[in-house]
């Protein structure tokens, strides 16, 4: 069937130079709309949740942060919950107003990023690609930073995780440290 047989009077018309054919707007516009109302919505839907179950996801199951008397330890355990193995993940760490860390030392295979300070908050951005983190399978990475100016001071830490498959995040209490250890500045 030859394509000019499908339009209407009007709609095909010939170049007299090049004797080529040219579709008119309107028969674009209406096969366009013909077209997106011919396509069955279920076949989209039935196949996004069978995606969507699939693969890694990674989940903050806990954590703390707390000064050690030197230092503050921020441990942001991650659960995955997916069917594959998670080697690439990025976490941020987010300190309170008031705290201004570095990075002191990281778990094997880790990298930190230097600090960024916006609106007086301090971030630091750890990555690995292989954390080997198997399906239903739980690693707590601990994250060692030092705030020499702010030695034993209270605050926060927002955790934020993300990997190939997703987000995750959390939020942990630092309590100041109190009597003898680290309650000055060092």
């Amino acid at each position: 069937m030859s394509t000019s047989r499908a339009l209407e009077n009007g709609q095909n018309e010939s170049n007299a130079a090049g004797g080529a054919r040219l579709v008119s707007r309107r028969t674009v516009v209406r096969t366009g709309v013909t077209a997106a109302w011919s396509v069955p919505l279920i076949q989209v839907v039935g196949a996004a949740p069978a995606l969507a179950v699939s693969g890694p996801k990674v989940q903050v199951t806990g954590g703390q942060a707390v000064w050690d008397g030197n230092y503050i330890n921020v441990t942001v355990p991650l659960t995955n919950s997916g069917t594959q193995q998670i080697d690439v993940i990025t976490i941020t760490l987010t300190f309170s107003t008031g705290l201004a860390p570095e990075p002191n030392s990281a778990p094997g295979g880790w990298s930190a990023s230097k600090p960024t300070v916006f609106g007086g908050q301090t971030t630091i951005t750890y990555t690995t690609s292989t954390a080997k983190l198997r399906a239903n399978r739980t690693i707590s990475p601990m994250f060692v930073v030092k705030d020499k100016d702010h030695k034993g001071a209270a605050g926060s830490v927002t955790v934020a995780v993300v990997t190939s498959s997703g987000s995750s995040g959390s939020g942990y209490t630092i309590a100041a440290v109190t009597g003898g250890t680290g309650g000055g500045k060092g």
